[in-house]
């Protein structure tokens, strides 16, 4: 569900947020305190709320308005093994320890609040730190249930937080030349304004990946077909498979099959509305189950993930749609 709220801020929503689910759970459930897969999660009590600095101080022992400088933060990862890009700054890292040592931690409700500005781009500042900004996640049973934020709406703000995003892309990593490229060419794709792209991007490894980059765009502007694509949700609590195990599986097993669609979607809410056009999906049904999907047609249900592949697989088959890979 997605909404928005005029003439509040992020404290508005954590209230309606919290009002919401212990509305429904006592509505659904018959109780705001529930019980699931053994674990009591209690939805009466007010929820928590902690930043997410003073959720890493908690459950990491490291205090980071103690560290002033990048090269602090990233000295710190180091000697905690948290793996980091270049580019990252004080709030990337922040964000990394956060999800390294305090995630699994929230099993009762809590509000994560007030996180790094380098991670939240479109979110207002607190006027009382500008390093931070006013959002919120919503944690329940180490899922994260919700995310919301204070709009920005400040236009000098704004302005500047995009000359920014320029200058770091002198120093873009592969996942910024995909998502800036495929913004920039998809719109004029979509458009029909051009046919074809050339994408230059130096910091590449090799030029091999920026034509890769290009056909991948220009498949997802349905101007060109060259491999296998795939539709996945972003994953969310409600996902109760191993998402990304799966995807990398599924891909091992069927990137030759060039042209076929095949979604992979967490749950039944992402499921068949999400999948587009997919040929073939493969949905959460329940913990470590998968719903198999012909079209939007469900045709098996509630199939162990180990054997949901082999499923996948064989269902691809029966309806002509295999092709064995060429050997290397």
């Amino acid at each position: 569900m997605e909404l928005y709220q005029a003439y509040t801020d992020y404290e508005g929503m954590m209230e309606l947020t919290e009002s919401l689910y212990r509305y429904l759970a006592e509505k659904v459930c018959g109780s705001a305190v529930i019980t699931y897969n053994g674990i009591e999660i209690d939805l009466s009590k007010p929820f928590e709320r902690i930043t997410m600095i003073d959720a890493v101080k908690k459950y990491a022992n490291i205090d980071f308005n103690e560290i002033k400088t990048d090269e602090e933060a990233k000295k710190l990862a180091d000697e905690h093994h948290i793996e980091y890009e270049a580019h990252h700054k004080k709030g990337d890292i922040i964000s990394l320890f956060f999800e390294e040592f305090c995630e699994d931690k929230l099993v009762q409700p809590t509000f994560v609040m007030d996180h790094p500005i380098e991670i939240s781009p479109l979110t207002k500042k607190k006027p009382d730190n500008p390093e931070l900004v006013e959002r919120f996640e919503l944690f329940i049973n180490t899922w994260e249930m919700c995310n919301a934020y204070s709009e920005l709406n400040d236009p000098i703000d704004q302005r500047e937080r995009f000359a920014q995003q320029d200058k770091n892309a002198e120093n873009a990593d592969e996942e910024d030349v995909q998502v800036k490229a495929g913004a920039d060419f998809g719109a004029l794709l979509l458009n029909g304004l051009v046919d074809g792209i050339v994408l230059d991007a130096p910091n590449l490894p090799n030029n091999a990946d920026a034509v890769a980059y290009s056909f991948g765009i220009l498949q997802a502007a349905r101007r060109r077909t060259t491999k296998t694509e795939y539709i996945s949700c972003p994953s969310c609590g409600r996902t109760l498979y191993d998402l990304q195990h799966a995807v990398k599986e599924i891909k091992a097993a069927t990137s030759h099959l060039k042209g076929l669609k095949i979604g992979i979607m967490g749950c039944i809410v992402n499921g068949p509305g999400e999948m587009a056009d997919a040929d073939y999906g493969y949905v959460g049904a329940a913990v470590g189950k998968v719903s198999l999907y012909k079209g939007k047609e469900c045709v098996e249900r509630n199939v162990p993930q180990d054997v949901a592949l082999t499923h996948l697989i064989d269902l691809i088959k029966a309806n002509g749609d295999w092709t064995e890979p060429k050997q290397q």
